[in-house]
């Protein structure tokens, strides 16, 4: 772990870079990936834990056998440990831990490791006796590997319930293995109480359980067996004595001023006076009770703080009180004060006003250093804080004004709590914690001069500190996300090799799934050492980072850079143990600048630059010859800016070989009448551990651990059996392999030869010599066992001669034979069996029926049942009624009788039952035309006819005559019998509304031309239109709006529509006219006659509802000479002197003008009409004189 630490340490060398840049904190992530699977049981969690080169990782997944661990990519090992959560049919929930696994991972890179084992099971199975009353409550388990060698199983199960049985059990995983120690605690309780009884390896009998093998797939039962006696209570313990006593006291704090006052406190008593006194009673027991008063002032919001006193005459003895029985103790606190005022000011990086929060911790003298040892004096203290404003936000004034209330004397410790928040680009905060020791003197170190609170004196004293701040950004390799970055660590400041300041910093942020997340640290100049970095990749894994040392300086921001090389060692691997000579040491390393060299042990390596590299890398090989044991290779990669990079690999080399030895020696001949013959295995060795395998006719029946020692050589042995051996050779093989790859093989090869036999074997009967067996029955012989003294078991070479025949009744003889190898032949032992019939004829009846009835009384087929005997039937008949089965069930029994008197009997069910239902006639559907809001009345007939009930009830719903509203109406009805036999029909009524409103449309209406549609009279015109429907009591009625900009008749439509969408349709008439018409201008008046001959001008004006003068409209004049009132002639076709057109006006000016000629014209009266085009027409009459 040292030299990968150092590794990082390069990488992230602290210098001071542009203010845009940020410290790197970069995750090169590779993958730990698998699966965990054990069979009959299934993981509900798979935690995992690597640690390594200074890294570490770990994450939970749950209900999944998959898993995935994001880590730090690189050229090291992890060291791995898994453990899994598993539940099972019959077992509660339980933890299988594995052995940590040894796992390189390089960058971008994904390793398999799967965890799948075909687990055995312990299942402990509980067993209670003694007290009647008895119950278990609760159970808790484990099973663990108890020697080294293959995966270890730690099995942890608990559970707690009740159970109202004497036997039970559960069960627990367990990775198949050898000699495992297992251990199981159960609550067992009665109504008088309970024990807790344990079993373990470990325990004296009954309670010892002894070590288990564990094959795969295997079931070991685990018999826990208690003999319960409950307890019985004893008299309940006497009440405690107790007493009162009280204490009592004044506390006076003299140089306050009462404005400023808010209370005291003592022993937990509030004081509201200064003086004031405070009482308090104790109870306890025994001759007294003894503790400590600490008085507190408290202060009005003008003060920045609460005022721990001093101890009493500068000791804490002195604050200590007894107090007695029926007795008052006094205990008075005098003391006296004055203000301290001053300012706090932040600055460099950090700022007052930058912080979310700080406080301030004033402490007063606490101890001094006296003739070699401490002598404690006060312990006061002050605080000041942060305030809010009457909205509830921080109040950050560029400097902080406080003031406090101190006891006299001297106080020479400050210390402060500060954060910072940040919200763009996203939330994070920094938290510093700092105490100033520059103020103290402890006896033996003087760093100033403490801050002294005069009586009666208004002491000043300002806290000025500068900041500086790190930024560090965190950067996975590839472009992955990262979240919730951490990082916390510690700072000192010496002065003459005396730390003067101590500082607390952290950083983090909940930022989810971002790339780059960066942090920043800010503190008063002093170096750092960040103690935990931490970030989540992206699959939720946690990566702990190496230790990051740095130092911070006043108003000055640090950032990372990378200017020194890094260093990348291949091979060997790390703590290799190999038993070869000598070891390659290759790798690579990259820099900045030109590597210069790289040295293994002071012994310069072959360095090769990789063409076409950005980043100068260079791969390096050297060969380093290794001596027997522990062998360190120094690593050194220096570039030409003299910075170095540096790893560390221990390489163990074990030249010796292991040593073996087997007892009995081979070639040593046993007889076969030794049924067990022992041997041993010893072997030893010296390096870094081994293992002993024995094979006994090439089986593996053992493996053993040795330990590691490269000084002394350490010794296993291993001690088994020949049970009953075969006769033939037979061979025990050790094979010894250490962990460097040494190897030896010892075998010894024994003879087991045959020896005289003249005893002949003995059989013993199993079950009991006679036995009677009931004809029909198949008759299963309880047999014999055969046992030899040469031969052993040979119950398997017995002849037995059976002859039973159960279809038969009478006496058989079962005889038994055998004999052993030698051809000893047993004693003959019999049986005698009898065949005896007792048993009734089988009856089978037909099968039971369900019949529909035909009348009261039906006539059904049975069928005819059947009946089997061993001896044989001589009748099988029936109680049928002859005359047919009535409405219900009647049980019919079918009697068989065989020859040996024996009846059976078999019952047949008949069931006669009613279940057609009644034929129901429906209207078709109907639909109707709605006559009121209400519907309409509807009438129908529906009729029904059974089998068997005359007139079946018929109801509807609802019922004939019914109003019906409008929809369609669902009539549902029910026809019903005798036998409550039901028949449902239905048909729908459909009431609809298909009849138009009756629309009536307003009369005809004159307006003016660019009336607006506001306007009175066209909205009571509008607004005019009325409709009445049969149904809809609110017709709505929609008009089009018209458009008055144009002279002419204008349509509106009225539109009528009710509430089924009947619609009516109707027009009427807005006509619009131009305003001011016949309103002729002077000259053209009866008042006045014109000379005959001249040229006339008349004038027209016209105008729009609003009073605009209107130029748009076309105007034509005729001419008609009269006499009295009579016209003369036809109308005279007019002619102008102007450029008129015909007879049409010309617009000038906002009038209408035609410039008549009079030169063709008689004398007399004329008539002058103009006409317009919205058809209007004006006329005014002219006098013509010679």
């Amino acid at each position: 772990m040292t030299s990968h630490y150092l590794r990082i340490i390069l990488l992230l060398f602290i210098t001071l870079l542009p203010v845009s840049q940020a410290a790197a904190v970069t995750l090169d992530p590779g993958y730990i990936a698998g699966q965990v699977s054990l069979p009959g049981y299934t993981p509900t969690s798979i935690s995992l834990n690597a640690t390594g080169g200074g890294y570490t990782a770990s994450k939970t997944t749950y209900n999944s056998p998959n898993y995935q661990l994001t880590v730090q990519g690189g050229d090291w090992n992890y060291s791995v440990a898994a453990s899994c959560g598993v539940s099972g049919a019959n077992a509660p929930y339980s933890t299988v831990s594995f052995n940590n696994r040894t796992i390189k991972v390089a960058p971008n890179q994904t390793v398999a490791n799967d965890y799948i084992y075909n687990v055995g099971t312990v299942r402990f199975q509980v067993n209670i006796t003694g007290d009647p009353t008895t119950y278990s409550y609760g159970y808790n388990s484990s099973a663990v590997k108890n020697v080294t060698t293959g995966e270890r199983t730690y099995t942890t199960s608990s559970y707690t319930t009740s159970f109202t049985t004497r036997s039970y059990y559960w069960d627990i995983p367990v990775v198949p293995n050898q000699q495992i120690a297992l251990a199981a605690a159960v609550y067992v309780y009665s109504a008088t109480g309970g024990r807790y009884y344990y079993f373990n390896s470990n325990a004296a009998a009954p309670y010892n359980l002894s070590l288990q093998d564990v094959q795969p797939g295997e079931t070991v039962i685990v018999p826990l067996n208690i003999s319960f006696v409950a307890p019985v209570p004893s008299d309940p313990p006497p009440p405690p004595t107790t007493y009162t006593g009280t204490l009592a006291g004044n506390v006076d704090l003299a140089g306050l001023p009462a404005a400023n006052f808010a209370s005291h406190s003592a022993a937990g008593i509030t004081i509201p006076a200064n003086p004031g006194s405070y009482t308090r009673n104790y109870t306890f027991s025994g001759n007294s009770y003894s503790y400590y008063v600490y008085p507190y002032t408290f202060f009005d919001s003008s003060i920045d703080s609460n005022l721990r006193w001093p101890y009493k005459n500068g000791s804490q003895i002195n604050n200590r009180f007894t107090v007695y029985p029926n007795q008052t103790t006094l205990l008075d606190f005098s003391g006296e004060g004055a203000f301290l005022n001053g300012s706090i000011n932040f600055s460099g990086t950090v700022k007052n006003e930058d912080l979310r929060y700080y406080t301030m911790t004033l402490n007063g003298q606490d101890a001094i250093w006296e003739t070699n040892k401490w002598a404690y004096k006060n312990t006061n203290y002050a605080y000041v804080y942060l305030r809010r404003d009457v909205t509830g936000n921080y109040k950050r004034p560029p400097v902080r004004q406080y003031k406090l209330f101190m006891t006299t004397g001297d106080w020479d410790t400050v210390g402060f709590s500060l954060r910072k928040d940040f919200v763009a680009p996203y939330t994070k905060y920094s938290i510093l914690s700092f105490n100033d020791y520059k103020l103290s003197y402890d006896g033996r170190n003087y760093f100033g001069n403490p801050v002294h609170i005069a009586s009666g004196a208004e002491n000043q004293k300002d806290f000025n500190y500068c900041f500086g701040s790190a930024i560090f950004r965190f950067r996975a390799v590839g472009g992955g996300l990262l979240s919730s970055p951490y990082m916390s660590g510690n700072g000192t400041h010496k002065t003459n090799n005396v730390d003067d300041l101590s500082a607390a910093v952290s950083a983090s942020s909940s930022v989810n799934k971002i790339a780059n997340p960066d942090l920043e640290i800010f503190g008063p100049a002093a170096n750092y050492t960040l103690t935990t970095v931490r970030v989540y990749a992206e699959d939720g894994s946690q990566i702990i980072f190496p230790p990051i040392t740095f130092s911070l300086a006043c108003n000055t921001t640090k950032f990372f850079d990378v200017p020194g090389p890094t260093l990348i060692v291949m091979s060997p691997q790390e703590d290799l143990i190999t038993n070869a000579s000598s070891v390659p040491v290759t790798g690579r390393s990259y820099s900045g600048s030109t590597i210069e060299n790289i040295v293994v042990n002071s012994e310069a390596a072959v360095v090769t630059p990789v063409p076409g590299s950005s980043t100068n890398e260079v791969t390096f090989d050297h060969t380093i010859p290794l001596s027997s044991g522990k062998n360190i290779l120094n690593i050194t990669a220096t570039d030409v800016s003299n910075a170095q990079a540096t790893d560390q690999r221990v390489v163990f080399a074990d030249h010796w070989l292991p040593a073996v030895s087997i007892t009995p020696a081979s070639g040593t001949r046993f007889p076969d009448t030794e049924t067990v013959i022992p041997f041993s295995v010893q072997a030893s060795d010296q390096g870094y551990g081994y293992t002993l395998q024995v094979y006994l006719d090439g089986a593996l029946i053992s493996t053993t651990t040795g330990a590691e020692n490269d000084t002394t050589p350490v010794a296993v042995s291993y001690a088994g059996t020949l049970d009953r051996p075969s006769i033939g050779e037979h061979v025990i093989t050790a094979v010894a392999t250490d962990r460097a790859g040494n190897s030896t093989t010892f075998e010894s090869i024994i003879e087991v030869y045959l020896a005289r036999d003249m005893v002949p074997p003995v059989i013993t009967l199993l079950g009991s010599p006679t036995v009677s067996v009931e004809a029909g029955n198949a008759y299963a012989d309880a047999g014999a066992t055969a046992f030899d003294d040469r031969d052993g078991d040979i119950t398997s070479s017995i002849v037995t001669v059976n002859l039973v025949d159960t279809l038969k009744p009478g006496d058989y003889t079962i005889t038994y034979n055998v004999a052993d190898a030698a051809g000893n032949l047993a004693p003959e032992v019999t049986r005698k069996a009898t065949v005896v019939d007792t048993t009734a004829p089988l009856v089978t009846p037909p099968l039971n029926l369900t019949v529909e009835a035909t009348g009261k009384l039906t006539a059904v087929a049975i069928g005819t049942a059947t009946a089997t005997d061993l001896v044989g039937v001589v009748s099988v008949t029936s109680d049928a009624p002859p005359a047919g089965f009535p409405i219900g069930t009647t049980v019919v029994t079918w009697t068989a009788v065989d020859k040996a008197g024996n009846k059976g009997t078999a019952a047949q069910t008949i069931t006669i039952v009613d279940t057609t239902p009644p034929e129901l006639s429906i209207p078709a559907a109907q639909t109707v035309e709605a006559l009121s809001a209400n519907g309409a009345t509807v009438q129908f007939s529906v009729t029904a006819k059974d089998l068997v009930t005359a007139a079946p009830a018929v109801v509807c719903t609802p019922p004939s005559g019914s109003v019906f509203p409008l929809g369609t109406t669902t009539v549902t009805c029910t026809a019903t019998d005798d036998y409550n036999n039901k028949a449902t029909g239905s048909f729908t009524v459909t009431v609809r509304d298909t009849t138009s409103p009756l629309l009536t449309v307003p009369a005809a209406i004159t307006v003016l031309l660019n009336t607006s549609v506001n306007d009175p009279a066209v909205q009571a015109f509008l607004n005019g239109a009325t409709a009445v429907d049969y149904v809809d009591q609110s017709v709505t009625i929609t008009f089009t709006t018209p458009v008055l900009d144009s002279v002419g008749a204008k349509q509106v439509v009225f539109t009528a529509v009710d509430d089924f969408g009947n619609t009516t349709t109707a027009t009427a008439t807005i006509q619009v006219r131009y305003g001011c018409s016949g309103n002729f201008l002077t000259p053209v008046s009866l008042l006045r006659p014109f000379k005959l001959g001249s040229t006339i001008p008349v004038k027209l004006a016209l105008c729009d509802a609003n009073g605009s003068t209107v130029t748009s409209a076309v105007a034509m004049l005729f001419l008609q000479q009269y006499s009295a009132s009579e016209p003369v002639g036809d109308p005279i076709e007019v002619t102008s002197t102007n450029a008129d057109t015909g007879n049409y006006f010309r617009v000038s000016e906002g009038m209408y003008i035609y410039n008549l000629y009079t030169k063709d014209l008689t004398s007399g009266t004329y008539q002058i009409r103009a006409v317009l085009d919205d058809g209007s027409t004006s006329t005014i009459s002219l006098l013509l004189k010679q």
